[in-house]
């Protein structure tokens, strides 16, 4: 088989690019080998572009709020230890939560080191925990959750995560809570906290680059019926438009449907055709 040699001649990082092969590969300068061929890259043509914070990354809202979040792995001999109750409830895999205190987003600098390396780039605050915290708009210490809450974010949690997304050059999306907290009577999703968290990124000097409705909406723990999945992300769209216009929805935001721990054969139920069978159908900005 012919060796080929592919010498780069320019480079578009941002770019994707596709072209016919026959007309990429010329032949080689009569000074170097017949088995050399010379790939010109300025000839490919340009079919979509790249957003520079493609890599992103995640911050736990449990992080940021402190709480039981996934334990670190045991250490060869050590002991078992009782588990802690995760989102997902007690019974989801044994050992794998502990209580974790808040991170240091402001004052570990070390962190904001490392993470600054990575920008330009999106910092998804989300997770299953996300769910069911409730946004505590006042300056008190952080309460008890309220009935239908699982956590709760304090202002300056949220302050500091608002200032360390502007040290390391990162854009903040978000997701709100959809637990029973979160209700009207009727069952509807009521925006009233999400609605506070953005007047408080405003008044910060900050802004909420794309939101999420829920983190992984199709399996809830409470499996959400097409009907008032559609109802919720209609009102998130009229509360993003009155409240933050520039901020994107994005979703769905699905997980499993190829099987893991919950689901190794997963059901139709958790199919995010299903979930998005609902009318009004439920509009995105942008794919998560």
């Amino acid at each position: 088989m012919t060796n080929f040699k592919a010498r780069i001649l320019s480079v578009a990082t941002t770019a994707v690019f596709a072209g016919g092969a026959a007309a990429l590969v010329q032949a080689a300068p009569a000074s170097e080998k017949s088995s050399v061929r010379v790939i010109e890259t300025a000839a490919l043509r340009s079919v979509g572009h790249i957003d520079t914070r493609f890599l992103s990354y995640n911050v736990e809202a449990v992080e940021v709020t402190g709480g039981n979040f996934w334990a670190p792995y045991p250490k060869q001999g050590e002991a078992a230890r009782a588990y802690d109750q995760g989102p997902h409830g007690a019974g989801f895999a044994t050992d794998a939560y502990r209580k974790r205190e808040p991170i240091d987003l402001v004052g570990n600098s070390r962190l904001q080191m490392l993470t600054r390396a990575l920008g330009p780039a999106y910092m998804r605050v989300s997770g299953t925990w996300a769910n069911g915290i409730y946004f505590q708009d006042n300056d008190e210490p952080q309460a008890s959750p309220p009935a239908g809450y699982e956590g709760v974010l304090t202002r300056k949690q949220w302050a500091g995560v608002v200032a360390f997304a502007k040290v390391v050059d990162a854009q903040i999306l978000t997701s709100f809570a959809t637990s029973d907290g979160a209700r009207l009577a009727d069952g509807r999703w009521d925006p009233t906290s999400a609605r506070k968290l953005f007047a408080y990124t405003k008044e910060l000097g900050g802004s909420i680059a794309a939101v999420e409705l829920t983190n992984e909406p199709n399996v809830r723990q409470k499996l959400y019926d097409p009907q008032i999945f559609a109802a919720d992300q209609a009102s998130l769209r009229s509360l993003v438009s009155e409240d933050s216009p520039r901020t994107l929805i994005v979703g769905p935001g699905s997980t499993g449907e190829a099987g893991f721990k919950l689901f190794p054969n997963p059901p139709e139920a958790i199919s995010t055709a299903r979930l998005l069978s609902g009318t009004p159908s439920p509009k995105f900005d942008a794919f998560s």
